[in-house]
């Protein structure tokens, strides 16, 4: 979880080096560092894909997709319901 942490804060640093600090004048030392931040999303992915597999093969077929639905649902809903009325 720490790895997959890090990897998102990668991106976020990216993000925020390139807009954020457009208003901060010369900050090339700043971009340079950031500027591998588009690797935390592979990292990210990567990491996510050996834990959903390693959790996969640990468990039969329908208790991992009762239990992956289970634990993905409530955040999905939750979103939905906010973003309805923001769409309309």
């Amino acid at each position: 979880d720490l790895l997959r942490i890090a990897a998102a804060l990668m991106v976020v640093a990216q993000h925020w080096s390139i807009v954020g600090l457009s208003d901060l004048g010369n900050s090339a030392w700043l971009r340079s560092i950031t500027s591998y931040g588009y690797l935390g999303v592979d990292v990210f992915f990567f990491i996510s894909g050996v834990v959903i597999t390693r959790s996969a093969a640990n468990s039969h077929a329908k208790k991992f997709t009762v239990l992956r639905f289970a634990r993905l649902a409530p955040a999905y809903l939750i979103i939905l319901i906010v973003s309805i009325p923001v769409g309309l």
